[in-house]
């Protein structure tokens, strides 16, 4: 009996113990389900930032060529013009030296 009586206090205390680890982990599950949203937020957060600048980065390059693009067009039409211009010029001037050779 008395034997009895010594292994349920020692299952009873097996049992309390028990309980206590069941509540630490626990305890520890929800911390690190916890830092682990924390982690995951601060992350979406970072990448969100990274990738604004990364954005706005692509977004100026792309003006800057845009931008670029546009001078040397305008350079190029203005220097086709000039020289069509000085080709009209000299094409009048020969047609008018030509009328006047033949009067």
């Amino acid at each position: 009996m008395v034997e009895q009586i010594e292994s349920s206090k020692e299952l009873e205390r097996l049992r309390a113990e028990c309980d206590r680890l069941r509540k630490e982990r626990d305890n520890y599950r929800r911390e690190l389900e916890g830092k682990h949203s924390e982690f995951e937020s601060s992350m979406t957060e970072r990448l969100e930032n990274y990738c604004n600048a990364l954005k706005g980065k692509v977004l100026e390059e792309y003006e800057k060529r845009i931008r670029r693009g546009t001078w040397l067009l305008a350079l190029l039409v203005s220097i086709l013009s000039i020289t069509g211009f000085f080709s009209i010029r000299s094409m009048n001037d020969r047609v008018s030296g030509a009328k006047e050779s033949r009067q």
